[in-house]
């Protein structure tokens, strides 16, 4: 993030920029500034073009997600603010593909640790909202049972039984691992890229407390898992637990997860 970084040198406090031109301003014109730009956004599943420097209307209409998403205000406009929190997001990713955030949640491996450890993860990537939060507590809860734990597909079938059922399955050895229940070649692929990690040749890394909650929240924030993100359904507007779980599973257990949701929301 080496042009952001210079950016935010050279931009003073109050400066803003406008996000309609899309010519002649300091983003517009600068194409490898746009570039990077464009390529943080992409990571974040906001931009959908071409990571080639040209500022048009999907690298606008991308700002002004990441800037609702991030809950700066002035959607229309580019800020310090703006770009310093961009940094911010890339240095994140930088720091969890390094596996530093490990030092950071030294207790993940007891139910309260884990618990803790959510609501400063979501924090730290930019899912601030309390009952952003609340929901994803609660997805955590249901997917592994209470525990608090990275689990494998089929788990409460036992060891034996669960082994052979999951040899079985047509996506093995790619089957649901984690927090979430990460699940398909390609979701295993597309977080070996973000992490610098091969979750190909060796599926059980996901099962790394680390590694399953920056996954948990990256993908509900990001919509990584249904395409369906977080803040479509848990935002400054709205509140509709029952239909967020489509960003796991569609409607599957809905009702109860939204209920557990409500309960965690009373409790942060």
């Amino acid at each position: 993030m080496k042009m952001l970084e210079n950016f935010i040198k050279n931009l003073n406090e109050n400066e803003t920029i406008s996000l309609e031109p899309f010519s002649g301003t300091k983003i517009s014109d600068d194409t490898a500034l746009c570039r990077e730009i464009q390529q943080l956004l992409k990571g974040m599943n906001l931009y959908r073009g071409k990571v080639d420097g040209i500022y048009g209307g999907w690298t606008r209409e991308a700002i002004q997600q990441f800037k609702i998403r991030q809950n700066i205000p002035n959607p229309d406009i580019f800020t310090l603010q703006t770009a310093q929190r961009m940094v911010e997001i890339a240095n994140l990713n930088k720091s969890t593909k390094n596996n530093s955030i490990a030092k950071q949640y030294p207790n993940l491996n007891t139910p309260q640790g884990t618990q803790d450890a959510i609501i400063e993860e979501c924090k730290r990537q930019g899912l601030n909202l309390k009952p952003q939060i609340a929901y994803v507590l609660a997805t955590v809860q249901h997917e592994t049972n209470n525990t608090y734990m990275p689990v494998k597909e089929a788990y409460y079938l036992g060891p034996q039984k669960a082994e052979a059922y999951r040899k079985k399955l047509s996506y093995s050895p790619y089957y649901e691992r984690g927090y979430v229940q990460l699940t398909h070649n390609y979701n295993y692929h597309k977080y070996s890229k973000i992490l610098k990690q091969d979750f190909l040749t060796d599926p059980d890394k996901v099962l790394d407390p680390v590694m399953s909650l920056f996954i948990l929240v990256h993908g509900m924030m990001n919509g990584a898992f249904t395409t369906k993100r977080l803040d479509n359904y848990v935002n400054h507007q709205k509140t509709d637990f029952l239909e967020a779980r489509r960003v796991i599973n569609g409607k599957d257990k809905a009702q109860h997860i939204a209920d557990l949701a409500q309960i965690w929301l009373s409790k942060i």
